[in-house]
């Protein structure tokens, strides 16, 4: 199991008691220049880890995208930034990411997202 924390902080691993087993492996964003300027939503921050993304897939997808369209009928003025299996909705002139979402034509759960993303 993989869980992901978007904040600045140390790769130590915690154990819960005596004969506890180490701790899920973080896919952790250890200082701001990693995030290369763009903040996650508190949703956003869930919806990685439910999903199974990673926080540099999710930068990847808003700096390089495959296709990129208007979001608007998320709130004026976002985007949905589109590559490979992930898809973002941004506030490209806040650089806030708002949430991440799978990239299918399906109906999908969080479930399935960790399937595609092996995670």
């Amino acid at each position: 199991m993989i869980t992901t924390e978007i904040t600045c902080s140390d790769n130590k691993v915690r154990l819960a008691g005596e004969g506890a087993q180490p701790a899920p492996r973080r896919a952790r964003i250890t200082c701001p220049q990693m995030l290369r300027g763009w903040r996650f939503s508190r949703h956003a921050q869930s919806a990685v880890e439910a999903r199974g993304f990673t926080p540099h897939e999710v930068i990847e997808a808003c700096e390089r995208p495959d296709v990129a369209m208007s979001a608007n009928d998320y709130g004026y003025g976002r985007m949905r930034f589109v590559r490979g299996s992930v898809v973002v909705i941004a506030v490209p002139a806040r650089s806030e990411i708002i949430t991440v979402l799978l990239r299918t034509y399906d109906a999908w759960d969080n479930a399935d997202a960790r399937r595609v993303t092996g995670r």
